[in-house]
């Protein structure tokens, strides 16, 4: 090989040395700029946003908006609940207003006061009577209150049935009303007076219920109540309305 030849084989191997090097150089730089780059990249992002990732962009918003909605959500159930509250004491009232109608004072049955009892007590003929079973007949045949005092009223009760007739006399409002005598043994063609006593109170309507029974032979006094109780599958029962306004 001649000198020539080394000569050029020197030559490209300095060349091919001095690119080596050039290129390490380049690569040591641009390693350097990168780690750099990365550690002003985690000094700018807050601790929180690196634990827990990256928020989405309007993420803020959003949270600002579901806070003002909170509010709105939770007046509404406020609002939905009085208004179930108050549909219930609306109820409540009604269902009151339709019990007061059916107890007050009323000779149809229907209710209603009627015209004649307002507050004044109504003359009643003494003298209507009433059948409420086969010869058995009462007067009058409806009794009638004035709630501003007490008051009594009398019943009087026929029997012609052919058989000696036991009476028991109950009233629906034990607390307003007494009776006396509750119990009574009358003989055919015989009547008796039974008292209806009425303390002062409010206008209603109640009933008198008479409880009738056919024997033949007429017990005393204090077995009147024990023969009912024995024979209370052959007791008969009817009523008479009171009316107190």
């Amino acid at each position: 090989m001649t000198d020539g030849s080394y000569g050029g084989l020197l030559k490209m191997f300095i060349g091919m040395f001095y690119t080596l090097c050039a290129a390490l150089l380049v690569f040591n730089c641009a390693s350097k700029k990168k780690k750099e780059s990365n550690a002003l990249i985690k000094k700018e992002v807050p601790s929180s946003e690196v634990d827990g990732g990256a928020k989405p962009p309007g993420a803020s918003t959003m949270s600002k908006q579901n806070q003002v909605k909170e509010p709105e959500k939770k007046q509404a159930v406020d609002t939905d609940d009085k208004k179930a509250e108050d549909g219930k004491k609306e109820a409540k009232e009604d269902n009151k207003k339709e019990n007061t109608k059916e107890t007050q004072p009323s000779k149809d049955g229907t209710g209603e006061i009627s015209k004649e009892c307002k507050g004044d007590k109504k003359e009643v003929s003494q003298t209507t009577k009433k059948e409420i079973a086969p010869g058995i007949s009462l007067k009058p045949a409806m009794l009638h209150f004035n709630v501003k005092e007490d008051g009594q009223e009398v019943l009087t009760l026929s029997n012609e049935t052919g058989k000696v007739l036991l009476l028991k006399l109950k009233i629906t409002d034990n607390e307003l009303y007494s009776v006396n005598p509750i119990y009574s043994a009358l003989s055919n063609k015989e009547s008796k007076d039974i008292a209806i006593n009425r303390k002062q109170g409010s206008p209603k309507l109640d009933k008198v219920e008479i409880c009738t029974l056919e024997v033949d032979k007429k017990p005393t006094e204090d077995r009147i109540a024990d023969i009912f109780k024995e024979k209370r599958d052959k007791v008969t029962t009817n009523s008479i309305p009171i009316e107190a306004c």
